[in-house]
């Protein structure tokens, strides 16, 4: 059966382009992220929500997509490697999906339009911590604001919609 096919395109904030020429093994996750918006499912790509708090990640539709860190730091059974090896098996149906302290932040407007504003690779910083200081906070809602801006007639997925990023509203 063919994978499912959502509408929406993948954008990358210049930033997040730096980063990308800094780092080229960002490139795989770019590339996973983009497989995963399409089509609901990469096996590099885990739990991804928009955050609902604090104000400024809601009002912006700031999500983050957890993605398969080289190195495992297993603080649950989501963020093992059995978890991610689970998950990624072609005739798995697990329900578990998992986690880790590596991840893509995102905004999403209200056409499903993605644009990638950074990583957090979960190195000597717990990555669930640096997402709720004032400076990172700031940072990616003026990268969200620019994405707004940038693409015509675009604005912030309403709240409501969040947790049907997948919905069968999407579709193609």
């Amino acid at each position: 059966m063919p994978a499912p096919v959502f509408k929406g395109n993948v954008f990358k904030h210049p930033d997040y382009v730096q980063l990308e020429a800094c780092y080229p093994e960002l490139q795989s996750y770019t590339s996973a992220f983009k497989t995963y918006w399409l089509e609901g499912y990469h096996p590099l790509v885990g739990k991804d929500y928009i955050l609902d708090t604090p104000d400024v990640y809601v009002q912006n539709a700031i999500g983050h997509a957890h993605v398969e860190p080289l190195v495992k730091n297993p603080i649950s059974y989501t963020s093992t490697d059995a978890c991610w090896k689970a998950w990624q098996a072609p005739d798995s149906v697990s329900p578990t999906v998992p986690t880790s302290n590596s991840f893509l932040m995102y905004c999403v407007d209200e056409h499903r339009n993605a644009c990638l504003l950074g990583y957090l690779d979960g190195g000597d910083r717990d990555s669930h911590e640096v997402i709720k200081t004032r400076s990172f906070r700031t940072t990616m809602e003026l990268r969200a604001g620019s994405f707004y801006n940038r693409v015509p007639r675009s604005s912030p997925m309403q709240p409501s919609e969040h947790g049907r990023l997948f919905g069968e509203e999407w579709l193609v």
